[in-house]
């Protein structure tokens, strides 16, 4: 659809949620995670079928190894603050900038 028009899609997933500045159990981040993890086989099966550009930011910003944010990026353990908002920034500049 949009291929024939000369745009260009980019699409990003979903990065996890973390217990860190929140108050969120294990527990419940684990299951959550599970499910973010879920969407974003989704969101780049999709992505990928539609050739679209697709940008795993949940692998630069989460956890090594792990579907659950890098508390260092979040205010509240869903949010990201200032340091969460400038990783995003410098990983999506290259494909809109």
């Amino acid at each position: 659809m949009f291929k024939n028009k000369s745009i260009d899609v980019v699409v990003n997933n979903v990065v996890g949620i973390t217990t860190v500045n929140s108050s969120f159990s294990q527990k419940d981040v684990d299951s959550n995670n599970n499910k973010i993890a879920e969407i974003n086989g989704y969101i780049k099966s999709v992505t990928n079928e539609m050739e679209y550009t697709f940008i795993d930011i949940a692998a630069v910003m989460n956890k090594q190894n792990s579907n659950e944010m890098n508390g260092d990026y979040s205010t509240d353990g869903v949010h990201f603050n200032a340091a969460g908002y400038r990783v995003w920034f410098d990983v999506l500049a290259p494909y809109v900038i």
